[in-house]
């Protein structure tokens, strides 16, 4: 059978850290009593309630050791490393999630190399030692105590109690126990959080409970917006708008060929690359070369009165937007690939609230000066772009969402692939 070379490397497992344990547990009690292997066993299997497959950490055989423990007899050492081998794969896996390490479906991480997540064995050594009188504890910390996780780990096990998933319905919360389970490497107490699967977002400033939260538009399924961590590091007031590349090409040059009226319509100037106005009647635009259309601000203005910016290179951020007819629709996949937002003014407030910044108390009257502006924060906030396709319902329990990128797709075909590697 041929799996993805993701698929076959994932979790591999530094063995410095797993000979490190061995050699503080040598004379350790746990390998004289069958006990710690029941227990470590019993953990093994209750990782099916966080939508991982116990076969993939196979320990020894119970009554294999157990004969040899009744007889007095020393565990091999060939043994020993493979029980912890296989302890120290669970727990990473737990921890980390088994798609980090293999590259699948990856987060933008930005300012570029400085939050990356990485795997700590150190870390997963310090659970397994945590562990030795009862490896619960080691699990216990391990799994993510973020609390959507927990939730969704909760509901699964309990719906997965009476039979209430389908086979297909039951992949799609494994890979979205992944997903929360990466996210939860990135989430702070004080953060912007934006759904995209959903199409909304929700600040928070210490609580559980978000401070804000409101219906977004994200990008249609043709120019998505990516997956991102970063951080807000200010807002623009009464921004220009300088056309991306592709609207340029695809949205607006059609038009303005067959109507030049349109640029003037929209307020939209015609620059070279230095930021020298054109005139637009004396270009051809049939091919009218490196060019550069940007819109003034104002009630027309694409970004309408305020843009979130935060560092990265894919021309991504959150704005305002004229198009707030549009948040009434249940599918609001329809920008090109920024935010937008329905309450900007709103949000602003809060953003500046949270990072201490002084300008909270001057926004409305920033706004109304016409004037463009920059408004750095004192403080940055972390901001994700996150996606999951399942959520809790208050009422209905687990509710499944529209994949609207298909991005579930790779993630199932992940653990399938991992399924059957390990049952090979």
């Amino acid at each position: 059978m041929w799996l993805s070379l993701s698929t076959a490397f994932a979790a591999k497992v530094d063995t410095f850290y797993v000979d490190e344990f061995l050699r503080i547990t040598e004379s350790s009690p746990i390998w004289e009593s069958p006990q710690f292997f029941q227990l470590l066993s019993n953990e093994v299997q209750l990782l099916a309630n966080d939508g991982l497959l116990p076969h993939r950490y196979p320990l020894i055989e119970q009554d294999a050791l157990l004969y040899q423990l009744k007889q007095h007899q020393a565990i091999p050492e060939t043994i020993r490393f493979d029980v912890i081998h296989q302890y120290f794969r669970a727990l990473t896996d737990l921890h980390y999630g088994p798609t980090l390490i293999a590259g699948v479906e990856p987060y933008l991480s930005y300012p570029e190399a400085t939050r990356s997540i990485s795997i700590d064995f150190n870390n997963i050594l310090n659970f397994a030692l945590s562990g030795m009188d009862d490896p619960a504890e080691a699990f216990a910390l391990a799994r993510p105590d973020y609390g959507p996780y927990q939730q969704l780990r909760a509901t699964f096990e309990a719906t997965e109690r009476f039979g209430g998933l389908t086979e297909a319905q039951r992949l799609t919360v494994q890979i979205n126990l992944e997903r929360l389970r990466r996210l939860g490497h990135k989430v702070s107490e004080q953060m912007l959080l934006v759904d995209i699967a959903g199409a909304e977002l929700m600040l928070f400033d210490g609580s559980p409970v978000p401070v804000l939260r409101q219906a977004s538009q994200v990008g249609r399924t043709d120019r998505q917006t990516p997956l991102m961590w970063s951080e807000i590091t200010h807002l623009t007031v009464n921004p220009f708008w300088t056309v991306p590349p592709t609207v340029y090409r695809e949205d607006m040059l059609p038009q303005i060929r067959q109507d030049l009226g349109f640029l003037q319509d929209n307020q939209i100037q015609v620059l070279d690359f230095d930021g020298r106005p054109l005139n637009p009647a004396s270009i051809n635009w049939r091919n009218p070369g490196r060019i550069l259309l940007r819109q003034s601000p104002g009630d027309l203005n694409e970004l309408g009165r305020l843009v979130v910016r935060f560092p990265n290179n894919e021309a991504i951020f959150l704005h305002d937007t004229p198009s707030q007819g549009y948040f009434s629709q249940n599918m609001r996949a329809l920008s090109s690939g920024c935010i937008r937002l329905q309450e900007a003014p709103e949000l602003a407030h809060q953003l500046l609230s949270v990072s201490q910044t002084d300008a909270a108390d001057q926004l409305d009257h920033l706004l109304s000066t016409g004037r463009t502006q920059e408004l750095f924060l004192e403080q940055r906030i972390p901001v994700l772009l996150a996606y999951w396709t399942v959520e809790l319902d208050a009422d209905k329990g687990l509710s499944f969402r529209s994949d609207i990128y298909g991005l579930d797709e790779p993630m199932k075909q992940f653990f399938r692939d991992l399924a059957a590697l390990e049952g090979s």
